[in-house]
């Protein structure tokens, strides 16, 4: 099988990637690089010992894209190129966690909370945070189903919902890193609480993540120190 990834070279598809390669199923990748680093490709080979096709392109140019589809045999398509924050379309991406790991490392000066009057425990916005990997494991085991006919939709997350100050206290005593922050306007389009119902993923996958906040901390802080070009 052969697994077309765009946006592979990013935090989560290059995760993807790893776990893709290790268990035996080939990938094509593609990424402009506008929020990644080439240096990241060489890491994949590197923890997997194997090797890939890679495109330096924009997803969204279709002449170039309609090329990859022509030079190779490609039985499924993971999609990681799109923006994941409501309103991204006019404003900068702001995915939380690389964002603290910046202020924690001193890129950034400070780190905006959007809303601090949100009807949870803190007043800040609750999501469901699920590590990278759980994350990737998930997508391989639904590659994976690909040979039962049908349209398939799961819910990848933990089933529980943190508050944005929780991950900024959690992130703090598991890294011993400071994380300054002010609050800003709520965000277009942000709702108080949602988090991911899994029960099906469990059941019909037999998958459930098992890594928890601390892990997620952790490990994205090892990650951006080690992949992020001063």
């Amino acid at each position: 099988m052969k697994v077309l990834l765009t946006g592979g070279v990013g935090y989560v598809g290059s995760h993807t990637a790893v776990e893709l390669l290790n268990n035996g199923i080939e990938i094509i990748v593609v990424d402009d690089l506008s929020n990644s680093d080439k240096k990241v490709i060489e890491s994949i080979k590197s923890i997997t010992g194997k090797d890939f096709k890679f495109y330096k392109i924009d997803y969204k140019d279709r002449e170039k894209l309609e090329k990859v589809f022509e030079e190779n045999q490609i039985d499924a398509v993971v999609n990681f190129a799109g923006y994941k924050a409501v309103g991204e379309s006019v404003r900068k991406p702001n995915n939380l966690m690389p964002y603290i790991v910046r202020v924690a490392s001193g890129k950034l000066k400070e780190l905006s909370v959007f809303g601090n009057d949100y009807n949870t425990h803190d007043g800040t916005g609750v999501r469901d945070y699920i590590h990278v990997v759980d994350l990737a494991n998930g997508h391989v085991k639904a590659i994976k189903k690909l040979n039962k006919s049908g349209m398939h939709i799961y819910n990848l997350g933990t089933g529980k919902g943190y508050s944005v100050l929780d991950i900024i206290k959690t992130f703090e005593e598991t890294t011993g890193k400071k994380v300054k922050y002010k609050f800003a306007p709520r965000r277009e389009g942000d709702i108080d609480i949602y988090y991911a119902n899994p029960d099906k993923a469990k059941r019909e996958l037999d998958w459930e993540a098992k890594r928890n906040l601390k892990d997620i901390c952790r490990d994205s802080w090892n990650y951006m120190v080690k992949n992020t070009e001063e």
